[in-house]
């Protein structure tokens, strides 16, 4: 594996850790932060709470593979 393309995949691993930082801290919380209403908890709204986090972790799995995808390609 180069360095180099390590080093050109930090911004996308940097922003990756970050989804999943705050996927936890919600998930640690218990609730989402949703526009026009501030923090809601789990059971105020959960469809926003399920969203948030599907999408996050949809998009963090995303860039995992497609690290993995260009570093073995």
């Amino acid at each position: 594996m180069d360095t180099a393309a390590l080093f050109r995949h930090a911004p996308t691993i940097f922003v990756t850790v970050c989804l999943l930082a705050y996927v936890t801290y919600n998930f640690v919380r218990g609730g989402a932060y949703v526009r026009g209403k501030g923090w809601q908890s789990k059971v105020e709204a959960p469809k926003s709470y399920y969203l948030t986090q599907g999408i996050l972790i949809l998009i963090s799995f995303g860039q995992i593979a497609s690290i993995i995808f260009y570093l073995y390609k």
